[in-house]
């Protein structure tokens, strides 16, 4: 303290200094290292972690060729976008029990669509004065869905292996002659066919309810109604075969178009299928608003009650028919919708391991509308033979197995035509019946426009605005 007094200077140790500066430089070389490799990670690990999780991503999502799918060597064949794999035989219906369920239900619904069609057929030929167009469709319509019954039976004779398969994989493409091949012609071709038909009916009955046509002049375009019916189907069907579209079914077994390729379905399917069904929605709402107008004006004639019964018996029955076509069309284009949007899904989830993976209900689903899309196929043909089921039709076969010709139903046998005008009183035919039009030949137009040759000009005196309408529904 005295030395600082004096001298003014402190008599002590000096701090450690340099120690301190040394410390100091030392944390500053370090921190400058620590922040150097902090800088040189910050600038290269990103790029390094991204390659390094692409690359994990990669070892982690692959898609390739696995269960329940096969590889094949054939580069042709392909799914999704993964070529050299194909659908295993049964690749969805891994159970014996399964098969035998599937095997079960296609014979059910295709012995009771055959039955109907073929007794529709039958009551055609002991009685073809009886189907006049408008109603004359029908039998052609009867005729494809029995074609379509037949494709699957025979797919239930030969099995589902000789039909669908080429040893354990799935039929893709064939055009030789084979089961499969035949059962393709018979339940496309005349499953498209059924539809065009459909939409033929709905015209005539149109036409049947529009002014000014006779049944004559609805039977003169029946040349342009076989052209449609049967051409455009037989262009889809060669279509099909020339783009190698056909392929085996690995649930049902049938040979058909769409079954594991989503593009070739939505083309050659579901859109004909689509437009058939609309356009004949259209024509028979149309003709339903003809025949409720039609009621309404009858019901005021002095006949109208009697007349006004008919017109609604007969608007129930084709009431009954359409919505028989129309729901069960109409679940096999739903069924249609779910595959076109559920497939792919599927098809990844098991392809690649990355894809979010389908649970095992959804799985049983495919199954489950399968069987739905094979019943609305065999459904539609039910139509048919519930058309016809009548005391008309008992009496008609009656008279058929006891060798009596049906001298009830009054036929101008110079003209394949029944005639029924509406109730009048009966001055004009005294001694005769009066001509009579056929049950479902209901013509609503005046009575001078709408008599054939045969008629015409016999009713002039006699309520020439009254519709001819059906003397039996």
């Amino acid at each position: 303290m005295a030395d600082q007094a004096t001298g003014g200077q402190v008599c002590a140790a000096p701090p450690d200094t340099p120690d301190s500066e040394d410390k100091t430089v030392e944390d500053m070389k370090k921190y400058d290292k620590t922040s150097k490799k902090k800088t040189t990670q910050t600038l290269v690990y990103p790029v390094i972690g991204i390659n390094e999780l692409e690359q994990k991503r990669f070892d982690k999502c692959q898609c390739s060729c696995q269960s329940p799918f096969i590889f094949t060597d054939d580069k042709s064949q392909k799914i999704l976008n993964i070529s050299s794999c194909s659908y295993g035989c049964y690749a969805e219906l891994p159970k014996q029990e399964t098969k035998d369920f599937v095997n079960t239900w296609i014979t059910v619904w295709a012995s009771i669509c055959f039955i109907l069609s073929l007794f529709t057929i039958l009551t055609f030929f002991i009685e073809m004065e009886r189907f006049q167009y408008p109603e004359r469709p029908i039998f052609f319509f009867a005729f494809c869905q029995l074609m379509v019954s037949i494709g699957f039976l025979i797919r239930i004779y030969f099995g589902h292996e000789e039909i669908a398969c080429t040893g354990d994989l799935i039929r893709i493409g064939n055009h030789t002659l084979s089961p499969c091949l035949l059962v393709f012609i018979l339940t496309y071709f005349f499953g498209m066919a059924a539809s065009a038909w459909w939409v033929i009916l709905c015209l005539s009955w149109l036409l049947a309810a529009a002014p000014k046509w006779a049944n004559e002049s609805i039977a003169s375009y029946a040349p342009l109604y076989h052209l449609f019916s049967w051409f455009i189907p037989a262009v889809q069907t060669l279509l099909v075969m020339l783009l190698n579209a056909i392929d085996g079914d690995p649930i049902s077994g049938l040979c058909f178009v769409g079954n594991t390729n989503s593009h070739f379905q939505r083309v050659f399917v579901l859109g004909p299928l689509i437009v058939y069904f609309v356009v004949g929605i259209f024509f028979l709402s149309i003709g339903f608003l003809n025949l409720w107008h039609i009621r309404s004006v009858v019901k005021k004639t002095s006949a109208g009650l009697q007349n006004t019964n008919k017109i609604t018996q007969l608007m129930s029955k084709i009431g009954i028919f359409s919505v028989l076509y129309t729901v069960p069309a109409l679940f096999y284009i739903l069924v249609l919708f779910y595959e076109q949007y559920y497939r792919p899904i599927w098809q990844k989830s098991k392809l690649c391991n990355c894809a979010p993976q389908v649970e095992f209900g959804n799985e049983n689903a495919i199954l489950v509308f399968s069987l739905i899309k094979t019943a609305a196929m065999l459904m539609i043909g039910w139509t048919s033979g519930v058309w016809i089921l009548s005391i008309k039709t008992i009496s008609s076969w009656k008279n058929f197995f006891f060798g009596k010709r049906n001298c009830s139903v009054p036929y101008l046998h110079h003209h394949n035509t029944l005639y029924n005008t509406v109730s009048r009183p009966n001055t004009r035919f005294v001694g005769g019946p009066s001509p009579q039009y056929h049950q479902t030949e209901v013509i609503y137009a005046k009575t001078n426009e709408a008599m054939s040759p045969q008629l015409y000009g016999t009713m002039k005196g006699y309520n020439s605005l009254y519709p001819i309408i059906p003397d039996k529904v």
